[in-house]
């Protein structure tokens, strides 16, 4: 499942060299690479952690437990930017692709956004979104 991800996040870097002007790409190199100094990808959640129960928004407004969702099942929990991050775009695209068969996986997309912006994911190409719970944060 990661490696069809990745391959799709590289396609896209690759093909955003053909889109972006030099000093333009040049910056975001930049601020990724500042982004891996700072180490901070070594603060992520990793396969398997553990995640504290915490309220958040549902796309009815109501407030639930994240583990009242979670319930038993395994689940990926992706913590999504918004609908203008093209990345978190492509990334929910291929988790509702390679997820569409799986009922026993959940899928919980965190957002500052609220859920309702959040379901309209123009990059999702019109599926049915069936097999995520988009949850806003709310603190």
């Amino acid at each position: 499942m990661v490696n069809v991800l990745e391959k799709k996040l590289s396609e896209r870097r690759e093909s955003a060299k053909n889109r972006i002007s030099p000093e333009i790409l040049s910056k975001m190199l930049e601020a990724t690479q500042s982004l891996k100094n700072s180490k901070l990808e070594k603060e992520a959640f990793n396969i398997g952690d553990k995640i504290e129960d915490m309220i958040l928004l549902n796309n009815l407004g109501d407030k639930v437990s994240i583990m009242e969702v979670l319930g038993k099942q395994p689940a990926i929990i992706s913590f999504y930017r918004g609908t203008w991050c093209p990345y978190c775009n492509l990334e929910l695209s291929t988790y509702n692709e390679l997820l569409k068969d799986k009922n026993k996986i959940k899928m919980i997309a965190i957002s500052p956004e609220r859920p309702e912006s959040s379901i309209n994911v123009e990059n999702l190409k019109g599926r049915k979104v069936e097999s995520f719970q988009f949850l806003q944060l709310i603190q």
